[in-house]
């Protein structure tokens, strides 16, 4: 029994490594993400407000773009938009 108590004493514990984090995302990890819905991310990218890319017929976030595009958004206080990006008006002909 003294041997097989010396061999439990001898085992190390090996440290788990970290897990890997990607750096791209495909459109519905990129929405649990944003907490966007998976089309509101598909018409931003038509939209040109969104950058994506294209691995075979997948859509691509990066973080980073992701990200910004969070900032971009506008920002709420009290019910009201504080920060929203101004479009020009069209006159009308």
């Amino acid at each position: 029994m003294s041997a097989a108590k010396s061999k439990l004493q001898q085992t190390t514990v090996t440290p788990t490594p970290e897990p890997i984090v990607p750096r791209a995302l495909d459109i519905r990890q990129a929405s649990l993400y944003t907490s966007c819905a998976v089309w509101n991310l598909r018409t931003s990218v038509w939209a040109g407000k969104l950058r994506a890319h294209l691995a075979g017929k997948r859509l691509l976030f990066l973080r980073e773009d992701l990200d910004e595009f969070l900032e971009m958004l506008p920002e709420v206080r009290s019910g009201r938009v504080v920060n929203a990006p101004r479009h020009p008006r069209k006159r009308a002909a």
